[in-house]
């Protein structure tokens, strides 16, 4: 859904406004079912990736939020372009829990910091398509051995959800077909 989102914002052509979920077959659910599959990179990288992410220790230098931490730097440099940045989302860890698909999508379109130097990273998440509340908030911490990473919390509105971290995932844009009708 991030990777469609995406595709429709680089052509500045409007998302199918519709609440229903689209018909197996139909021509909406089609290009979605792709899109969602494209978004898992070639060979299932990113998959992979998850996996990887998952198993790494939170607060190590070479852990999870040093490399979110490096992962940010990236992204920053995208979206100080004003260029939308599809984001992993590590939600679960290997030893909470074996399942990669707890893990989630969405797609980063800016960023503030506050007084404190905390990260404000605005997202679309396509859990919450009509909502312009959800976010991740992220602040900087040391890890050891003179490193630091990120610890950061997603917000939906006031509810806080658990996130370990995040990475800017591959994307290439499809133009979205014209005739999207259900």
């Amino acid at each position: 859904m991030s990777a469609a989102a995406l595709d429709f914002f680089l052509i500045n052509r409007a998302i199918p406004q519709t609440s229903e979920v689209p018909v197996s077959g139909a021509p909406l659910q089609r290009y979605l079912y792709k899109r969602q599959l494209d978004s898992f990179g070639r060979l299932g990288e990113v998959i992979l990736r998850f996996i990887e992410w998952m198993g790494l220790p939170p607060d190590s230098p070479q852990g999870l939020f040093k490399r979110t931490l490096e992962e940010f730097e990236k992204i920053r440099t995208r979206l100080n372009r004003f260029n939308p940045v599809p984001l992993g989302l590590v939600y679960v860890l290997w030893k909470e829990s074996r399942e990669v698909w707890q893990n989630h999508q969405v797609l980063a379109t800016g960023y503030t910091r506050d007084s404190q130097n905390r990260l404000q990273i605005r997202i679309y998440d396509p859990n919450y398509p009509l909502r312009d509340d959800v976010r991740i908030e992220a602040e900087r911490v040391p890890v050891g051995q003179g490193q630091f990473g990120l610890i950061c919390r997603q917000w939906i509105g006031d509810s806080p959800k658990t996130l370990h971290g995040f990475f800017a995932m591959p994307y290439q844009p499809v133009i979205p077909p014209e005739d999207l009708s259900q």
